[in-house]
Parts: structure tokens; C-alpha cells; sequence
């Protein structure tokens, strides 16, 4: 069963409504204050029965979504789909159907998701 998913996803969004704050980490060198990074913090979102995955704007186009898409989708994990693009894809469509969040894909966008074409940077799988 798939446990967790993260992922960089091609989706027209809002990036100012997909944040939960700003971390900013500074450094001084040559007593000059520079910054190191800035990014937006994730936002929490709740799934059924409170299971939650978060999902942060990563540039104007771009959204980082992290969570556990089983939970998410039916509120537990002791049993789910090994079919990864599917389960990307269903996770992906619930999201999208949250107005608040904004989530507006494209045709192109939208078929993409669902071919399987995003850059995933963690799958933990649980047998």
C-alpha cells in the first residue's frame, strides 16, 4: 500500500491562499545579513475523518503537495492501492474540490495529473 506521497505538481493556483506563513533563514557573512532561504509554509488540509496532508504554493505554477493520499481519501490506511498514478490522481481530485484552496487546473494541466507526469521526491510503500 502506498503510505506517503510527496510531489511537485503542475496546477494554475493562487499562491497567496495555498500558505500557512513565511519561513525566512538568514545568514551573516562579512557582517553582512543575507538571506538564505524564503519559503511558504505548508497548509494543512483536512481529508475525511480529520486526516490531513499539506500543500504549499512552490512557484506561480507549481504546488508541493506531502501527506499520506490513503488516510486522506478514506480516513484510515490499513488497506489501500498499490497503484501509485491512480492514487496521485484521487488525491489530487479531492483537492481540487475544496474551493478554498483555489486548485484551478487546466485542461492540459488536469490530463497531465492524470498520465502520471509530476515530479514525485518521496513514496513510502507499506506491505
Amino acid at each position: 500500500m502506498i503510505d506517503w506521497v510527496t510531489g511537485k505538481f503542475w496546477i494554475t493556483h493562487n499562491p497567496e491562499v495555498l500558505r500557512s506563513g513565511q519561513s525566512i533563514r538568514t545568514k551573516i557573512i562579512d557582517g553582512v545579513e543575507t538571506i538564505e532561504y524564503d519559503i511558504a509554509n505548508r497548509l494543512s488540509v483536512k481529508g475525511s475523518h480529520d486526516a490531513s496532508i499539506t500543500i504549499r504554493s512552490h512557484t506561480d505554477g507549481m504546488v508541493e503537495i506531502s501527506g499520506n493520499p490513503a488516510k486522506f481519501l478514506q480516513g484510515h490506511n490499513v488497506f489501500g492501492t498499490n497503484d501509485l498514478k491512480y492514487l496521485v490522481a484521487k488525491m489530487i481530485d479531492k483537492l481540487c474540490m475544496i474551493d478554498e484552496l483555489e486548485l484551478k487546473p487546466t485542461d492540459v494541466e488536469y490530463e497531465n495529473i492524470q498520465q502520471g507526469i509530476y515530479h514525485l521526491s518521496r513514496v513510502d510503500v507499506n506491505e
